[in-house]
């Protein structure tokens, strides 16, 4: 069963992970994000466990866990889910948005004016 981890401190290694998972469950692999992540965001990674158990207690245990004031976000992976997320464009990936075209572009119609109130009304 696999997990995405994200949100991971930078200082995290794969040991320390497996330390902090410990308690919940026994990792049989961690694979971190190959990309430099974003600047103020954490690292992503992909651990997989032995038994549906074990992910249920990672999950539970971990999802929303604060490690060196980042908050952890830990959700499921479906098969194939994975090549989007480490290492390149996948199933994850979605192309960039179209800038609008130069003078296609409308501005709001002008409300006409109102006439002041007469005095006494």
């Amino acid at each position: 069963m696999r997990l995405l981890i994200e949100n991971i401190p930078s200082a995290i290694g794969e040991e320390e992970l497996s330390e902090l998972f410990a308690p919940a469950c026994e990792l049989l692999s961690v694979s971190f994000q190959t990309s430099s992540p974003a600047r103020g965001r954490g690292r992503k990674a992909v651990v997989e466990v032995a038994t549906e158990a074990e992910a249920k207690r990672l999950l539970l245990g971990f999802d929303g866990y604060v490690l060196e004031s980042r908050q952890l976000n830990v959700q499921r992976l479906g098969e194939g889910e994975e090549a989007g997320l480490i290492g390149g464009p996948g199933p994850a990936w979605t192309p960039p948005l179209q800038s609008p075209k130069p003078g296609k572009t409308r501005s709001p119609a002008r409300r006409p004016h109102r006439p002041e109130r007469s005095p006494g009304r």
